[in-house]
């Protein structure tokens, strides 16, 4: 027996309005079985949108979304075709290799300005979430040698030895913590992690 999905059930799960599916139903991309006067959309139409929304998401344009479909429904047996076909795939391609690097270097610099913000936040004292203080505990030192960290730690009751254990299984922690015990005076002696 098939499974049916409504249009409420779509847009919830996609996150999407019911004008957007009815307007992708209009230009032909969706074709959903209808009871009366309710649309039912099958599993595979479920992966059909799912498909369209993600080529949009990487601006496909719908014509080019339409032309895909299309072609893996009923692919062309003509050699012209196929060829300029091949060619515009290889284009896309290219074009999404370029968009997945631009991605990667702004998510490059998100990071960056995160840590600025972390370090902000540390040198504020203010009491951070603990795993995000984990992530990023060996970063945020390696940029706050001049603090008082005694206050920072106090603040976010947590040990030196306790944050070294929390990271024994992770190397670069490790090593944060090395670095991090040269800079580190509390009550004026030196904090050596075992």
């Amino acid at each position: 027996m098939y499974e049916y999905y409504s249009i409420r059930e779509l847009t919830r799960e996609f996150s999407i309005t019911a004008r957007t599916l009815r307007y992708y139903e209009e230009e032909g991309l969706l074709i959903p079985f209808r009871r009366g006067s309710i649309r039912l959309y099958t599993q595979t139409d479920r992966h059909k949108l799912k498909r369209i929304l993600r080529a949009k998401r990487v601006k496909f344009s719908l014509s080019e979304i339409s032309e895909m479909l299309a072609m893996v429904r009923d692919p062309p047996d003509d050699e012209k075709k196929l060829k300029k076909l091949i060619a515009g795939i290889h284009k896309k391609r290219a074009d999404l290799k370029k968009m997945q690097h631009d991605i990667d270097d702004l998510l490059q610099d998100l990071e960056r300005i995160e840590e600025n913000f972390f370090e902000s936040l540390a040198e504020l004292g203010v009491i951070v979430n603990y795993e995000i203080y984990f992530i990023y505990f060996w970063k945020i030192f390696f940029l706050l040698k001049e603090i008082d960290c005694a206050i920072l730690i106090d603040r976010w009751s947590l040990t030196l030895r306790e944050m070294c254990k929390s990271f024994e299984k992770i190397e670069r922690a490790q090593k944060a913590a090395k670095v991090f015990s040269q800079y580190i005076v509390l009550n004026k002696q030196k904090i050596f992690f075992n």
